[in-house]
């Protein structure tokens, strides 16, 4: 699969988090129109991926793959369109002075988009055009599994930052005897967050996608090359890794289905 460039919606918490470093990793569900997806697998010839269904066995479309680049909408407005002494109501062009409000000085400056109050008019994140972007991301692995078989470094990768020792309740590191570190639980939050109540429950199968920031904007409208945290190039785990730690999900008729479909290659 050749690489492609597309867009990926993140929230501020998140945009702020890759800034910071600290997020290398998102988790994406897999959609299908033909109910529950019972097991998912990359086949060893020619790589692509299958999915089990109740009654069959299909290849899955893989809408991000290894090496393509990913820009990041977040919500944002222009100086020159969106200041609410604005009167013309020209929309943004190239040029113009951007502001991100995920950066806390912005939030802060132009408040909560109300202009009768003299704030500022955000827009939408699913209304960024490509040339307002300031991060931009390049996936440099692919892999799918369950939403709850993610690790403790991988949610770390995921930009959550540990909310402390389940056991005493002090701040990581502690120093009780049986410490509990809590980032699979904040990520518990976020995800819930994004996809609603119960959601993390439900465990669907999910794409998870790991990158690296690899440029940035300067928040004005101009390209530069970011001299990026270190965090940034740290990967906390890879998907062969994880897989050794982590308990799959998969039922044994899915294994008798995918050897027949291996065997038939």
């Amino acid at each position: 699969m050749s690489a492609t460039e597309k867009p990926i919606l993140f929230s501020g918490e998140m945009v702020r988090a890759i800034l910071a470093g600290r997020k290398t990793q998102t988790r994406r569900k897999i959609k299908s129109n033909r109910g529950k997806i019972y097991d998912v697998r990359q086949l060893p010839i020619g790589g692509k991926w299958y999915a089990e269904f109740l009654d069959e066995t299909v290849p899955i479309k893989q809408s991000v793959g290894w090496g393509d680049v990913l820009w990041v909408r977040e919500t944002w407005g222009s100086r020159q369109a969106d200041h609410p002494l604005c009167k013309n109501g020209r929309k943004p062009q190239v040029g113009d002075e951007l502001f991100y409000r995920a950066n806390p000085a912005d939030d802060y400056q132009w408040g909560v988009g109300k202009p009768s109050q003299g704030s500022f008019v955000w827009r939408p994140s699913i209304h960024m055009p490509r040339w307002a972007s300031r991060l931009t991301l390049t996936v440099t692995r692919v892999w799918a599994e369950r939403l709850r078989d993610i690790s403790e470094s991988d949610a770390r990768a995921e930009g959550i930052i540990d909310g402390g020792c389940l056991t005493c309740g002090n701040p990581e590191p502690c120093e009780c005897k049986n410490p509990k570190p809590a980032p699979i639980e904040g990520f518990v939050r976020l995800w819930e967050a994004v996809n609603g109540k119960d959601s993390w429950c439900e465990n669907p199968w999910v794409w998870v996608y790991q990158f690296e920031v690899w440029r940035l904007k300067n928040g004005r409208g101009r390209c530069v090359t970011s001299a990026l945290t270190p965090g940034c190039r740290s990967f906390s785990s890879s998907g062969a890794d994880a897989a050794s730690q982590r308990p799959r999900c998969s039922m044994a008729r899915s294994t008798r289905s995918f050897q027949k479909l291996e065997n038939n290659l």
